[in-house]
């Protein structure tokens, strides 16, 4: 978990000019640049297998500017496998899949690999 390396990728896909933040490594500057570039913008932010559950205040200060985005319908979207994540980074109650049965795979698995 870094939140300059995390802050950067994001700004990745939310900049127009990589010029604007490419030579910046100061985590306060590139999160002025971020909430510059996501104000009054609505979007979906998905963090996929998230381990990090000891760093809450680095959690805090990652999502700080898309915290604060007053657009109606933004969304940070975290999985994890793990309880503590979930229940440090959110702010709904976590939602909870399990796998399929393996009948269920059997036939999903059949569908992927050779079709009808």
């Amino acid at each position: 978990f870094n939140e300059v390396r995390l802050t950067l990728e994001i700004l990745e896909h939310v900049c127009e000019d990589k010029q604007e933040y490419e030579n910046i490594s100061n985590f306060n500057v590139l999160q002025e640049i971020l909430m510059g570039n996501i104000r009054n913008k609505r979007f979906l932010l998905v963090l996929d297998d998230m381990w990090e559950d000891k760093d809450r205040n680095g959690w805090t200060k990652l999502l700080a500017p898309l915290k604060s985005n007053q657009v109606n319908g933004c969304m940070v979207l975290a999985t994890t496998r793990s309880t503590s994540v979930a229940k440090m980074i959110g702010t709904m109650d976590e939602v909870r899949l399990s796998g399929l049965d393996e009948k269920e795979f059997w036939l999903f698995f059949k569908g992927c690999a050779f079709g009808n």
